[in-house]
């Protein structure tokens, strides 16, 4: 809990010295690499565009001194990611955005934690990929689906083997360079 007895929400808000408050939008699904505030419904917009890829999660990884966006991908029964695949993402989230909502790395996992209403869980995602506890993991309709965001050591590596056995994806607890 961020707040002991306090509700909060996922949006910034700043409260003026006039008592008024100024809403300036989500937090929770925002990532700021190299101090741009990208909202990954701009990413999502361009990766739905490729059939092959039936959904997929963005999210902020700090990263040396910064963040870089890593992109999960489930992909059509048969399809593998490719380097070709990845350069076809890249250049459809560049195009209409900015080099800076390209992701860093891009990964294939068997599938994406939602909650029971069918939202992505992009908070939980990005805890897991931080290495930091999960909360409200009973809230997920799926979360069986987390052991799958342990894998940026493997994914993106260009070795074709991007899909390792569940039994390494459980063991690894965090998101983290070789």
């Amino acid at each position: 809990m961020r707040f002991p007895n306090t509700w909060a929400h996922g949006d910034f808000v700043e409260r003026t010295g006039h008592g008024g408050l100024i809403f300036h939008g989500r937090s929770d699904a925002t990532c700021n690499p190299g101090g741009l505030r990208i909202g990954t419904v701009e990413i999502y917009q361009q990766v739905e565009k490729i059939d092959v890829v039936l959904d997929c999660v963005a999210v902020g990884q700090d990263w040396q001194d910064d963040t870089r966006i890593v992109l999960f991908v489930v992909l059509r029964e048969g399809v593998e990611l490719d380097a070709a695949l990845r350069a076809r993402i890249r250049d459809l989230v560049r195009e209409p955005a900015s080099p800076r909502h390209v992701p860093a790395k891009i990964c294939v996992v068997a599938d994406i934690p939602r909650r029971r209403s069918g939202k992505i869980v992009e908070l939980a995602v990005r805890a897991a990929v931080q290495g930091e506890p999960v909360h409200n993991v009973a809230a997920l309709a799926n979360s069986a689906a987390l052991a799958y965001f342990g894998i940026i050591p493997v994914c993106d590596s260009g070795s074709g083997h991007d899909r390792p056995p569940v039994s390494q994806l459980l063991s690894m607890n965090r998101c983290r360079e070789s």
